[in-house]
């Protein structure tokens, strides 16, 4: 499925209108997308597809679900099952995240998630950043 396609499907799901730390949840899925691949720019297909889609389940944190569990498959034919395998791993993490992905097994499935648990930090930490610089300049 080609990227737009990924997008329009993010926003019929109502991503474009949850609110996600004071902006909507699809910018900060395709912000945490963008920042994978500015960190780590040979990274895989299905690493940017899962950083694109890493909360759509919901979060141990961030409560809304986008789409039913019992939609597993629908994201799997959207984004395919190794990209589907770490947003459910994402979403059904309970925190401190890092220390629990540090648990897993060494080797690739457990790199995926380390990175992607930190693109998604930089994506929050940047916008939080920029926002207080705006409210810092408007005052």
């Amino acid at each position: 499925m080609k990227y737009e396609d990924k997008l329009q499907f993010l926003m019929q799901a109502g991503c474009g209108e949850q609110d996600h730390s004071g902006r909507s949840l699809l910018d900060h899925l395709i912000g945490t997308a963008d920042k994978l691949v500015e960190m780590y720019p040979k990274c895989p297909e299905y690493l940017v597809d899962a950083a694109l889609f890493h909360s759509i389940y919901g979060t141990t944190y961030f409560k809304p679900s986008m789409v039913s569990k019992d939609e597993r498959d629908l994201i799997k034919e959207i984004i395919g099952e190794e990209a589907e395998s770490l947003v459910w791993f994402f979403c059904n993490c309970e925190h401190p995240r890092q220390d629990n992905i540090m648990k897993l097994p060494v080797g690739e499935f457990q790199s995926d998630l380390l990175k992607l648990n930190f693109v998604n930090q930089e994506d929050m930490t940047s916008h939080r950043f920029s926002k207080n610089r705006l409210e810092y300049y408007n005052e």
